[in-house]
């Protein structure tokens, strides 16, 4: 099992989310990690950001998160329960049974977690 913060789990996750994002049905090009969080993010603007949000949802993750959980057509995550948790073992690594109490915390922490990981792509390829 990978620890959150180490380096395979964090490239598991870089290349897991950069693969979920096609810009193929906006006619857009997303062939570089660049273009792609270009391309997320355009999206976020366009859609969710807006006054009243940054009002009701001051902090960006949060806001961002929210954005996510309407499950928004240029990034394709798991929505399911089910699918979560099996993404959350294959980026971990884990085989076998796992605690309920592990379960309930990657599923109350999904969407948060996803904003954080995105927004940190972001400030790294687009500086």
């Amino acid at each position: 099992m990978l620890r959150t913060n180490t380096k395979k789990y964090l490239s598991n996750m870089e290349n897991y989310l950069l693969n979920q994002i096609d810009g193929t049905d906006y006619a857009t090009e997303t062939n570089t990690p660049e273009q792609k969080l270009k391309f997320v993010f355009d999206c976020f603007n366009s859609e969710y950001e807006c006054e009243y949000a940054r009002r009701r949802t001051p902090n960006q993750q949060e806001r961002f998160a929210e954005w996510l959980s309407g499950l928004p057509s240029c990034i394709d995550i798991p929505c399911y329960n089910y699918d979560i948790l099996a993404l959350a073992k294959d980026l971990q690594e884990i085989e076998g049974e796992t605690k309920k109490s592990w379960e309930d915390t990657v599923l109350k922490n999904y969407w948060n977690f996803m904003s954080f990981h995105i927004l940190k792509l972001h400030q790294k390829y687009n500086k």
